[in-house]
Formats: structure tokens, C-alpha cells, sequence
């Protein structure tokens, strides 16, 4: 496969005339150029079965890739990825590898047994959506926005 190979030269891989499934990656107005991307055709196909499979209310899993103030993009998988907005109730909190250095790992233990203390057991009250969202954190999301035609998954922490 294409995508699992580095590639010198379009020679190598494709001749002329021959029919290929490219993605427009970039255009040069000035040299009249398009920038076509065959590998991205997977990325975009990934994305366009994930649109089709689900509909808005469904509950997805997704390992939060990047954390803002107000956002989180939501690796779904295969390379797709989402946004979840952050509600003003919602934590954010630094990754634990931004908060270690030399002077708090002796903090780190206390901060471990702090949280596997308040760990609400499995079928307990707490809703989740007031846990703090992490960078690497694996968790459920719900789809609250399918855009097809601009191939964007919105989701909300559940």
C-alpha cells in the first residue's frame, strides 16, 4: 500500500495517464500548480464511512490529543479526529509530564493516592462530565454536530 511506503519520485508508483484517487492538498495560484496527496485519500475516507456510520446522540470513545481553555481535539481513530467544546464547568488540567520536575515527585505519589481515593466507584453518582479533562485522557463523548459536506464531528463530554 501507498500510504505504508516512502515514495522518491510519482514514477515509482504511478504512470501517465494511469487513474488515481488524490486529495487536493495545496494550490499555487502564482505557479499554477496543484499539490495532490494520494495517502491522504485513506484519511478522508476513514472520516467519510465514520460520518456515515453515526448520527448526531451517538457515544463515541476518543483519546483527547490537545487541550485548550475552551476546546479539545478528540482523536476518533485511523487518523480522524474532533472538537469537543469545553463547558465553563469543565477542569482543565495540565498533563501530569508538564507538572513533574525534580523538586515535586514527592508531590506526584500524594497527587496518585489523592486520586485513586476520589475515584468514584463503577455505577456511583458522579457525573462524569465534572472529571477533569487531560491531555492522553480516554473517555466517552456524545456527537453533537455531523457536518458532511465540510467533514466535521463536534462532540460534548458525557
Amino acid at each position: 500500500m501507498i500510504e505504508d511506503q516512502h515514495v522518491n519520485h510519482p514514477r515509482e508508483v504511478v504512470t501517465v495517464g494511469q487513474k488515481v484517487q488524490v486529495v487536493v492538498a495545496g494550490i499555487d495560484i502564482e505557479k499554477r500548480r496543484l499539490k495532490l496527496d494520494m495517502k491522504a485519500v485513506k484519511h478522508h475516507t476513514d472520516r467519510d464511512a465514520f460520518i456515515a456510520e453515526h448520527k448526531p446522540g451517538d457515544i463515541v470513545t476518543g483519546r483527547v490529543a490537545k487541550l485548550s481553555a475552551e476546546r479539545a481535539v478528540v482523536e476518533l481513530g485511523d487518523g480522524l479526529q474532533a472538537v469537543c467544546f469545553l463547558e465553563d464547568d469543565t477542569e482543565k488540567t495540565p498533563s501530569t509530564s508538564d507538572n513533574l520536575s525534580a523538586g515535586n515527585v514527592s508531590s506526584l505519589g500524594a497527587m496518585l493516592q489523592s486520586a485513586w481515593k476520589d475515584e468514584t466507584p463503577p455505577g456511583g453518582g458522579e457525573n462524569r462530565r465534572t472529571e477533569k479533562v487531560v491531555p492522553g485522557q480516554v473517555r466517552s463523548f456524545k456527537i453533537t454536530k455531523l457536518d458532511l459536506a465540510g467533514h466535521k464531528v463536534e462532540l460534548q463530554l458525557v
